[in-house]
């Protein structure tokens, strides 16, 4: 049942630390995304690994959280 929520990131890239980024497999906008309290979150639009640096095969949305 879709109630019309926004989408969830759903793979971290890195483990518990003042930065983190996650992969955007969302089908709504991403802008609505809301992080938890205590983090600020930057989208990115890229075709390039935000942890590992390593080229992807296609743009991917990608959403790069950081700790207050």
């Amino acid at each position: 049942m879709n109630r019309n929520r926004p989408g969830r990131p759903q793979a971290s890239a890195s483990g518990d630390s003042d930065v983190q980024a996650h992969r955007w497999f969302g089908v709504n906008d991403i802008g609505l995304y809301r992080p938890p309290l205590g983090w600020t979150v930057e989208t990115e639009w890229t075709d390039v690994h935000p942890v590992t640096g390593k080229r992807l095969r296609n743009r991917q949305w990608w959403l790069v959280a950081t700790r207050l």
